[in-house]
């Protein structure tokens, strides 16, 4: 194996593979293609002399060598991300990062954020949107909002609040209806295109 320290650009090229267990979701973050991602992971291999993942037809897994890797790269990249977060002076405006699902974003939280915006003009609110699960060790986050049940969250140091009661009601128009029916019960949905928001 070799000795000498890999460059940061490869090892930042694994651990987004790693975390996401996806070269076009890593190489996405990156801003860079997947090709560029992959050729970087190869290089790091070859350093390295192990391989790192196992790649399927439409999948990547971490191999035993790649599992030991991880981790530590995680918390490493962790700790640079809080580093650099640190430097901000107590005189500069501070970010909330806010990451909610894009139908929420832009049909609730954004017309209202203004006034949030006016009422506390220290801070700078920023919005993530994604639809999926927020991580708030390696996405920047600080909060999450997202329609799950209270006892679905997978880390049970979070802190969660019931924001508001969702009722959802279907929709259809005149036409679907001649041509399918009343649909009295969920299952009657099975037949149908459904368009989600």
């Amino acid at each position: 194996m070799h000795r000498l320290m890999p460059p940061l650009t490869a090892l930042r090229a694994f651990e987004a593979a790693a975390r996401h267990l996806s070269l076009t979701k890593a190489a996405k973050e990156l801003h860079v293609t997947a090709g560029a991602l992959s050729h970087q992971i190869r290089g790091l291999e070859d350093l390295l002399g192990l391989k790192l993942f196992e790649r399927r037809v439409r999948s990547i897994a971490l191999t035993p060598a790649g599992k030991m890797l991880y981790p530590g790269l995680q918390t490493g990249f962790v700790h640079i991300r809080d580093a650099v977060m640190g430097l901000s002076s107590a005189g500069e405006e501070r970010a909330l990062v806010i990451s909610t699902p894009p139908g929420f974003t832009s049909k609730w939280l954004a017309p209202r954020l203004y006034r949030f915006s006016a009422a506390y003009p220290e801070i700078d609110a920023r919005v993530s949107s994604s639809i999926s699960n927020a991580n708030f060790t390696t996405d920047g986050v600080h909060v999450a909002i997202r329609n799950l049940a209270i006892d679905a969250a997978a880390d049970s140091a979070l802190v969660i609040e019931k924001l508001i009661e969702m009722c959802l009601v279907p929709v259809c128009s005149p036409r679907l209806l001649e041509t399918h029916g009343p649909m009295r019960r969920a299952d009657a949905f099975k037949n149908v295109p459904l368009i989600h928001d």
